[in-house]
């Protein structure tokens, strides 16, 4: 293991310091709920996940030609999911083993689940926090229990029109966008948890078409729906690595990066981008000083094809480290993260591109370093528990 010290580099955000500090990684990590972790990891001995990212289903109804996860929704995996029952036995056992809470994503869309309502109601009733990433179309077949469980729902459009949304996100459902706009309005009004519009910056061109110029539209159009926030991001290329967006595209971002900061108010932030600094430093590649990736541990990823400790590792062969359709998560976790350590990821080699959660690793690294700091830490008390 190489634990050299790293400088830190603090994430960014522009406007909103209330949100700003209830997604920020490291503002999260000293808290009572990761006490006992952090000082287990420390000392190097067996931990569990406290946070995981779970597809239910590999299927989808979108068709997105900028999706990095396309061919495991079409192709290799050839549309899998999990049944309730194998759903049910796996959210049982991650709570016997202490995690905290489930951020329901996907290869596919996770809502596409036939029981995904009662998959919610599962987790409450366990005192597990909720996360949503969904495209929004079928969130009136479970706007009850997304409204009363969820902790955040967070929507991706990557457009403020029809006409851009069927572009960047072609489908077979009419009028699509409006039914999508429709249920985020309606879940706005009746929701528990925070409710955000997501916005990926898209220059496609082999295929000839952007959605710069849509980005204040789709802010605005967020904050009248009753979104609490909108946040852009850059695209990624398949293997991770931020794209190369042309001049005229960078230009046109950074006059409208200005106008809609001014849309923020007490109600509505706007999330800039920790990983967009690495545009103004003109340095898409993000080298890492250390090999051992501690959030591996922290977090881990679950589909319907394997467990992937890390979710950049999605669909890689080389990163599955078991199948809970085969084995207990229990067992395949001991086995391979704490007995064979064959498919354990070396973030100096394996790790180059922009990587959001390397402070994180980079504060973790520090403790085990020098575990004495922990006992100058003062952990406190919080509600969002995802890292």
């Amino acid at each position: 293991m190489c634990f050299k010290k790293c400088k830190i580099n603090l994430m960014i955000i522009r406007g909103g310091k209330h949100l700003m500090n209830e997604l920020d990684f490291q503002g999260k990590l000293y808290t009572q709920e990761f006490k006992e972790w952090i000082i287990k990891f420390t000392k190097k001995e067996n931990v569990y996940p406290k946070i995981v990212e779970l597809d239910p289903t590999s299927f989808c109804m979108f068709d997105c030609p900028d999706c990095i996860n396309s061919n495991l929704i079409r192709k290799e995996h050839n549309c899998l999911q999990f049944t309730y029952e194998e759903l049910e036995k796996l959210i049982y056992e991650l709570h016997e083993l202490g995690v905290l809470g489930i951020i329901f994503i996907g290869g596919g869309e996770p809502l596409m689940h036939k029981d995904f309502s009662k998959i919610l109601y599962l987790c409450k009733k366990l005192n597990i926090k909720i996360g949503i990433t969904t495209n929004g179309l079928l969130i009136d077949k479970h706007m009850e229990a997304i409204a009363k469980f969820a902790d955040w729902t967070r929507v991706s459009m990557d457009a403020g029109n029809p006409k851009t949304f069927n572009v960047v996100r072609p489908n077979r459902i009419k009028n699509s966008f409006n039914i999508i706009c429709k249920n985020i309005s309606t879940l706005s009004k009746i929701k528990n948890g925070k409710l955000g519009y997501s916005f990926l910056l898209i220059e496609n061109k082999k295929l000839n078409y952007s959605n710069v110029s849509d980005l204040f539209q789709a802010a605005e159009l967020a904050k009248n729906l009753g979104c609490d926030y909108f946040e852009y991001k850059p695209m990624v290329d398949e293997n991770h690595f931020l794209v190369k967006y042309s001049d005229e595209f960078m230009n046109e971002l950074d006059n409208i990066t200005k106008k809609i900061s001014l849309l923020e108010d007490e109600k509505f932030k706007i999330i800039y981008p920790q990983s967009m600094n690495q545009y103004k430093e003109k340095n898409l590649v993000q080298y890492k000083k250390y090999k051992m990736c501690p959030v591996t541990y922290l977090r881990t990823l679950i589909t319907p094809y394997g467990i992937y400790p890390c979710p950049y590792k999605r669909g890689y062969e080389k990163y599955n480290i078991g199948n809970i359709k085969e084995n207990s998560f229990k067992n395949i976790w001991n086995y391979y993260k704490f007995e064979n350590h064959c498919k354990e990821i070396n973030a100096c080699k394996d790790c180059n591109f922009f990587c959001i959660r390397d402070k994180l690793n980079q504060e973790l690294l520090k403790l085990v370093k020098n575990p004495y700091l922990i006992d100058n830490i003062d952990f406190g008390e919080t509600k969002d528990v995802f890292v």
